[in-house]
């Protein structure tokens, strides 16, 4: 949707998995390590227009260079990590 968010980053999956989808789609801004600066960069975005044009164009850049909007070669890569977990487990078998 190309809409800016705001996560704060923490212990549980969900809290690590928006983390990780930001920086992945080269959006740093909005992530907060604390709950003030979760609060800061939700204020931030909803006064700054031109944070919310940049957050917005750079969510559309990575449509073209990043593989989290590339279903088919992200569940490849994927398949692919499976296959060598499956491998390293079974040599440290034999």
């Amino acid at each position: 949707m190309g809409i800016p968010l705001v996560t704060r980053v923490g212990e549980i999956f969900s809290a690590r998995n928006s983390y990780t989808f930001m920086k992945n789609a080269g959006v740093s801004d909005g992530i907060a390590w604390t709950n003030e600066e979760y609060i800061d960069w939700g204020v931030r975005f909803g006064l700054d227009q031109a944070l919310r044009q940049k957050v917005a164009c750079q969510l559309k850049a990575s449509r073209q260079s990043s593989p989290l909007w590339n279903a088919k070669q992200f569940t490849q890569d994927m398949e692919n990590a499976y296959q060598q977990m499956l491998f390293n487990h079974v040599e440290q078998l034999v």
